[in-house]
């Protein structure tokens, strides 16, 4: 169904949203300077309804440090559209898999992302070798960046309520002189400190905040009873406050892509000079773009995925080539992508740690692929 345009009042409240994303209607009042009425009335009409879907999501980032977790990209070959599936298949059945996202250009194929215990990078290299040795994907590259990532936010303060296009120009934004940032680095103690307290039923908690953070209260409890995880009120709330503080590290807004013209998903993997990358990480961290972006760098080496408005790209593109030796860009196909939330068996609550064994990271991946009338022979 077509959408119909954002009022500049839409815009304000998603605006006041990106402020304070878990932001009451109290709140997002005094943030807009609309009476709490008006501001109901917006935030209804940009839910989803039978009419349309939601114009914006709110989801909560896992605190992967204190989980005791790290992320894991990997670009996955695929020669045909049957090792496409097969690939799915192995998303579906990985117990830590994020994201599938198939992909065209530098690779055809798919963009997998796992969540993943500490220092069980080599049991993702093991499983997708496997699969390579025996057909079943043609190659697979493992992204290895150390360093967190950076994420930037639809700003729509760029937004040209006029054209219904977007006021932001790449090569002003490439010129713009950076100052040297001269914070310390954070330190984050030890890791996976929640552990100690985590159960299966706060994982399931969890997965309602990577999903949809401003979930009510009562939906919440009856979605997780369906899971078979029944809590009083009183028991969830003091249950969610605790995920909240502690397992989450940030919130974040996302806004309907379409309304936007941010259509075009496109990742880049660019190797260069250490001083270039250095410095576009810089500018990537000081001079936020206002679009959607993941953007990690490493020594002589930067990933990044983007929502881009369809005529950025090439402009983009144009002011990056030059600066870097190699760049490798890559499309995602996102409507055909699918996100998995965290998944509670994952966690051992009698070792008080995740489950880290080959049986359940490869082996068991490995066979749900078998067909079963192999598998009973």
């Amino acid at each position: 169904m077509k959408r119909k345009n954002l009022t500049i009042k839409a815009i304000r409240v998603l605006l006041a949203l990106e402020q304070k994303p878990l932001a009451t209607y109290d709140e997002l009042s005094i943030i807009t300077g609309y009476a709490k009425s008006v501001v109901f009335g917006i935030m209804k009409q940009l839910s989803s309804s039978k009419d349309h879907p939601s114009y914006f999501y709110v989801v909560g980032h896992p605190n992967l440090h204190a989980l005791g977790l790290e992320v894991v990209d990997v670009f996955v070959h695929a020669n045909s559209i049957e090792q496409v599936t097969n690939l799915y298949k192995i998303c579906q059945a990985h117990p830590y898999t994020i994201v599938f996202a198939p992909c065209y250009g530098a690779t055809n194929g798919a963009l997998v992302q796992f969540r993943i215990p500490v220092n069980s990078k080599s049991l993702i290299n093991d499983l997708f070798s496997h699969f390579k040795e025996n057909n079943v994907i043609q190659d697979f590259q493992i992204l290895n960046f150390g360093t967190k990532s950076i994420y930037t936010s639809i700003d729509v303060k760029f937004w040209d309520f006029s054209s219904f296009c977007w006021n932001f120009n790449w090569e002003e934004w490439f010129s713009f002189e950076i100052s040297e940032s001269k914070t310390e680095p954070k330190t984050f103690g030890k890791v996976g400190t929640v552990k100690s307290w985590l159960k299966k039923r706060d994982i399931a908690i969890l997965a309602q905040l990577t999903d949809d953070a401003r979930n009510k209260k009562i939906d919440m409890i009856k979605a997780l009873k369906q899971q078979g995880y029944n809590f009083t009120p009183q028991t969830f709330s003091r249950r969610l406050k605790r995920v909240k503080d502690e397992c989450i590290s940030k919130y974040r807004v996302f806004m309907d892509l379409a309304s936007f013209d941010l259509l075009n998903c496109i990742a880049i993997l660019g190797k260069g000079k250490k001083k270039e990358i250095q410095e576009l990480t810089q500018r990537v961290s000081s001079q936020q773009i206002p679009f959607h972006s993941v953007f990690k760098s490493e020594k002589n080496r930067f990933f990044w995925y983007l929502y881009l408005p369809t005529t950025h790209t090439a402009d983009l593109l144009y002011h990056i080539r030059p600066k870097f030796s190699d760049i490798k860009m890559y499309y995602i196909d996102q409507p055909r992508s699918h996100l998995f939330l965290p998944w509670p068996e994952t966690f051992n609550e009698e070792k008080e740690d995740w489950k880290v064994d080959r049986q359940f990271m490869v082996d068991d991946v490995i066979t749900a692929l078998i067909p079963k009338d192999e598998s009973t022979d």
